[in-house]
């Protein structure tokens, strides 16, 4: 390619993500689904920080291990500013397909997080597929919203205001993770998704048009599912949210707003077996380059400001 070429010159994106996307195509770098899944991990963490911005210092940066239902030790990393008083907290699932991704390629933007709203953020690194495939990842993640809220007082945090939150499959998890919470009795605050998964089937109208990217296409989104989920599997709720048999009060807990201006009313599609729950309140937001969610935490060049709002709420 030219260097010159327009990259998807349709699309309204930035100059400088424009350049980002043109940066990429000159490097050339082999698709992730020709690799190994332990080559794309690797491959994922050496290009993490190309865009970061500097770490935020905080008083507070703990590592944890946290222990799941199978006698597994889950990472776990809590940031936190100095604070006399029990905190809220984010519990914060990384995105990266269930396939890579992990607490050291998303530090920079829970460091963020946890600086700029003055909460408290736990950032867990659950297991990946495909050496842990469904639902590994979404046992992994209810464990530790258990764990953290069992255990929340003794970590100097306050059980009363904990929220649950990532990033494309990390919000996938929390979204999932909210119904379960919700089941449980244990009250969330508030969720924070960026770009969530949370159909079963990835064959809508956008789909088909950004097949080709930019930045994530069909076939990384065919083999990061398909080294998580067996397709029999995938519309259970668990991988798919809106597949959940009841959707109420999950969709706008307590404090949420929406992830931007345009709100819309979205029907839920039928359940597993042909069952229709009530219509969900969700708000949804046009479509943004897979990055821009968490890019915009971190404040790096051309991303729309994050603002600190949402933790007011907890």
């Amino acid at each position: 390619m030219a260097a010159s070429t327009p990259v998807f010159p349709d699309l309204p994106l930035t100059p400088q993500m424009r350049a980002v996307l043109g940066g990429m195509a000159r490097a050339a770098r082999p698709p992730m689904h020709t690799l190994a899944p332990e080559q794309a991990r690797a491959a994922y963490e050496a290009g993490a920080g190309v865009l970061e911005i500097a770490p935020a210092p905080l008083a507070r940066v703990e590592d944890l291990g946290i222990p799941a239902r199978d006698g597994a030790r889950l990472p776990a990393r809590l940031y936190a500013q100095a604070n006399p008083n029990a905190l809220p907290v984010l519990l914060y699932l990384h995105g990266g397909g269930f396939t890579i991704g992990s607490i050291a390629t998303h530090d920079v933007l829970c460091r963020e997080l946890a600086h700029l709203s003055g909460a408290a953020v736990l950032s867990l690194g659950y297991r990946l597929a495909p050496e842990h495939r469904f639902p590994t990842a979404s046992n992994d993640t209810w464990d530790a919203l258990a764990w953290l809220a069992a255990h929340a007082g003794a970590l100097g945090l306050d059980a009363s205001r904990i929220a649950i939150g990532g990033d494309s499959a990390g919000g996938t998890l929390a979204a999932a993770g909210a119904v379960m919470a919700r089941d449980a009795g244990l009250k969330l605050a508030l969720q924070l998704l960026f770009y969530p998964g949370t159909t079963a089937h990835q064959d809508t109208p956008s789909h088909a048009r950004f097949a080709d990217g930019p930045i994530l296409d069909k076939a990384a989104i065919d083999w990061f599912f398909g080294n998580y989920i067996d397709e029999a599997e995938r519309e259970d709720w668990r991988f798919a949210p809106l597949l959940a048999p009841d959707v109420a009060r999950v969709d706008r807990p307590r404090g949420a707003r929406p992830a931007g201006r345009r709100r819309h009313r979205l029907g839920r599609p039928p359940a597993h077996g042909g069952r229709r729950g009530r219509p969900g309140n969700l708000p949804r937001r046009d479509a943004r380059i897979h990055q821009d969610g968490p890019r915009a935490a971190r404040g790096a060049p051309g991303a729309p400001r994050c603002r600190a709002r949402p933790a007011r709420r907890l």
